[in-house]
């Protein structure tokens, strides 16, 4: 999510949290499982430069890639070795209001093999309107697998609405299906952390509706991995033979290992380079030439 500062705590925020935390654990109470929320601080000044792609000629701009990059690259593949994560792309979403909403819908167009699930509140489309119109009508990306949810008020400006539609409809253009392009355009709504602060719930639980954000009937073994040499390792611990995700440095899960107790060769199972095995939430570093 993004402007994290206005996520979690008044004192930090620049008009009154969103309160995410309350949020999830009133409705974890009602039942629902949870998820893992990471709040990215804007950066202040530069704000407006992250935010967008694309330049502004009056407001700047243009650094959008470079921090979406950042995030894919570098923060994602850091929180799913560090968290228990699921991290393939439909288990994660993009969330953000205002900028952070143009940003969120570039992200998960761009590293769409990372994000699959768009929060679009009070989208600023209007700050590079154009370049993000042709950026998703060029694209090659396939969004038919994607899912996102769209709200605004209606009289936050005079062309929220009219920007909105524009956007969505390029995106459904491109694949997205009509059933996963959820709108909400309501005639209380307010360019404000209040406003969007009402309206989280609904969109977080629409995202990840059927999404099975739970690990059931799992049984935890302590596998412990060590690397004896470029080509081979020595497990211990498992009860019997257990699957291992194969996790690739930049996050993605790029395949599956089946391990048991003893010296295994690795030569034909792993691509060169550094990766990661994953089980139940641990992660074990392993590398090949």
């Amino acid at each position: 999510m993004k402007d994290g500062q206005n996520l979690f705590d008044n004192t930090t925020s620049f008009a009154g949290e969103w309160q995410i935390d309350e949020t999830l654990n009133a409705l974890h109470a009602q039942g629902d499982y949870g998820a893992i929320v990471v709040g990215i601080d804007n950066g202040g000044v530069h704000r407006l430069n992250e935010y967008s792609p694309w330049v502004n000629t009056q407001y700047c701009g243009g650094e959008g890639a470079a921090y979406m990059n950042f995030i894919a690259q570098t923060l994602k593949p850091y929180i799913d070795l560090n968290f228990r994560t699921k991290p393939e792309s439909e288990f994660n979403a993009l969330i953000g209001s205002s900028m952070g909403a143009l940003i969120a819908t570039y992200g998960a167009v761009e590293h769409s093999m990372h994000f699959k699930k768009v929060g679009s509140f009070s989208p600023a489309y209007w700050f590079a309107l154009s370049d993000l119109n042709i950026y998703v009508n060029a694209t090659s990306t396939v969004l038919s697998n994607n899912r996102m949810y769209f709200v605004a008020g209606q009289n936050e400006s005079t062309t929220m609405v009219t920007n909105l539609n524009t956007v969505r409809n390029n995106l459904i253009a491109k694949g997205l299906p009509n059933t996963e392009a959820f709108t909400k355009i309501d005639s209380y709504g307010t360019h404000t952390e209040n406003y969007w602060k009402g309206e989280f719930a609904a969109a977080y639980q629409w995202l990840f509706l059927n999404t099975p954000l739970s690990e059931n009937d799992i049984i935890m073994t302590k596998p412990a991995v060590y690397q004896l040499a470029n080509s081979q390792l020595l497990v211990e611990g498992m009860d019997s033979e257990t699957s291992f995700s194969i996790v690739s440095i930049t996050g993605q899960n790029v395949g599956k290992i089946t391990l048991s107790n003893g010296i295994h060769d690795i030569n034909n199972s792993l691509a060169s380079g550094i990766d990661f095995l994953k089980h139940n939430g641990t992660i074990f570093k392993i590398f090949k030439q």
